[in-house]
């Protein structure tokens, strides 16, 4: 059990999250959170009406979720095929999972990954840091810059009244 400070706080102990497991986890909680409020700024300034905007920002929010349910069990598989043994346990084989090849796997993992919903799934979900949440900064960060580009653009053609 990991104690900060001397003191438990929910979760973490029995996680047992190191200092820079969760400094890797709060930066990707901060970088998510820009990251909706950047598709959301952007829906904002380019709607005329505030409540429009709000409505297509809440339909958004919802389907981003469903995006994130529907590509999720895919991201996750394995290339190749699992057998249960008498025990119960599952045992990965070798032989090669032709419902989910390695370029589906890839392809519903980035797209999973650049959703902010993904990446807090994955952010909220592992109790220990895989290799891949270190990569969660890219993601955001590229998806904050493509869209603030994107942004930009379309709200200098803009005529404002």
């Amino acid at each position: 059990m990991a104690f900060i400070y001397g003191k438990e706080y929910g979760n973490l102990q029995s996680a047992g999250l190191s200092v820079q497991d969760l400094i890797i986890k709060l930066i990707n909680s901060i970088l998510i959170i820009i990251a909706f409020c950047t598709i959301f700024n952007f829906i904002t300034m380019l709607c005329k009406e505030p409540t429009t905007a709000l409505t297509i920002c809440t339909l958004l929010f919802i389907v981003l979720f469903v995006i994130q349910a529907a590509i999720s069990p895919t991201a996750h598989q394995l290339p190749y095929q699992k057998a249960i043994d008498s025990n119960g346990n599952i045992i990965v084989t070798n032989e090669p999972n032709l419902a989910y090849n390695e370029f589906k796997v890839k392809t519903a993992k980035i797209l999973y990954l650049l959703n902010p919903e993904g990446q807090a799934m994955e952010v909220y979900n592992n109790t220990e840091v895989p290799s891949f949440l270190k990569q969660l900064p890219i993601y955001s960060c590229g998806l904050i810059i493509i869209i603030n580009s994107l942004g930009i653009v379309l709200f200098n053609k803009k005529e404002l009244k």
